[in-house]
């Protein structure tokens, strides 16, 4: 059996120009704990609002990673990094808001990497292990 096909790899999604008209949603499934994030963006020719929560599947919190924001994307790209979240089950939700001016529609250039440490899948099945204990 090959044992490193169980290591998680890493996501990519990204959008040469997606329009936005009120707002768009990327929402980004987090497997396993330990993950980073790292966000660029870009708009043509205005700005846009955009802010990023983490959503904790275990607890069902959801906390603020990027406080909500007007950013001159049309100037120049927009580049976050986050992480390591400690939670193994949640969701990145990046949200781009554009209903403050949504008579002008916007194109969306982004490109949105999540990363998984090398030992993830090791650690998930200490975690199954421990949890089993605990019952």
């Amino acid at each position: 059996g090959d044992t490193g096909s169980d290591v998680p790899q890493g996501l990519n999604y990204r959008s040469a120009q997606q329009l936005v008209k009120e707002e768009f949603v990327l929402s980004i499934p987090i497997t396993f704990s330990g993950a980073k994030v790292r966000y660029s963006f870009g708009t043509d020719g205005y700005d846009i609002g955009f802010t990023m929560t983490a959503w904790n599947e275990a607890t069902g919190e959801e906390s603020t990673v990027v406080e909500e924001d007007r950013v001159s994307s049309h100037l120049e790209p927009v580049h976050g990094e986050f992480g390591p979240f400690p939670f193994a089950h949640g969701v990145l939700v990046l949200r781009w808001d554009n209903s403050f001016s949504w008579f002008r529609h916007k194109h969306l250039s982004y490109s949105v990497s999540i990363d998984y440490p090398k030992g993830a899948a090791l650690h998930r099945s200490e975690v199954e292990h421990d949890r089993q204990r605990l019952l």
